[in-house]
């Protein structure tokens, strides 16, 4: 299991990697600034899931930077230029 969690953390570190270089750097900052419920607070506190050391650090939980993650809010406030950017990579995403 671990050794699943080491390729998987390496996987979503290259994948971040190469969406900076589509989504740019202000894109993948807008993801990361929204906060992201992991686990409701009731079902992490349950003795009987299991799963009370889960963390937002861990890599099933990571937020994967897509351009369907980038706020509405963020994109609404961009220049229309680079809204139809975002609005392109979304399409293409779907």
């Amino acid at each position: 299991m671990a050794k699943q969690r080491r390729i998987l953390t390496t996987r979503i570190i290259s994948f971040t990697k190469e969406a900076n270089q589509y989504l740019g750097e202000d894109f993948i900052d807008s993801i990361y600034d929204t906060e992201v419920v992991v686990l409701d607070e009731d079902v992490s506190a349950d003795d009987d899931t299991g799963n009370t050391d889960i963390t937002d650090a861990d890599p099933e939980h990571q937020q994967l930077p897509f351009p369907s993650a980038v706020p509405q809010t963020y994109i609404t406030a961009l220049a229309v230029e680079h809204r139809v950017s975002i609005t392109e990579l979304r399409e293409t995403e779907l």
